[in-house]
């Protein structure tokens, strides 16, 4: 003779959501910081890039591009010294 079975439930506990959830905000709380200090890097990189690209097409049009100390003689900009280029 055999014993009939009970029905198993199917599907996940409250407690088992509860805890998938906060491991999965610990992990972004983790990067989140991460992410953010890369994007400055990562806009001046794209910018060096972009500034290269246009330093080659002023090149390539046969102009010359002026140093920085140059660019603050031309300039003459008020607190040259304090200017970075």
């Amino acid at each position: 003779m055999t014993l009939p079975r009970e029905p198993r439930a199917h599907g996940f506990t409250l407690v088992e959501l509860l805890i998938v959830l906060a491991i999965l905000a610990l992990g972004v709380g983790l990067a989140m910081p991460l992410l953010a200090t890369r994007e400055p890097a990562m806009a001046l990189g794209g910018a060096t890039q972009q500034v290269r690209a246009a330093r080659q097409v002023i090149e390539g049009l046969g102009l010359e591009v002026a140093t920085p100390a140059e660019a603050r003689a031309l300039l003459q900009l008020k607190g040259a010294a304090n200017v970075a280029f």
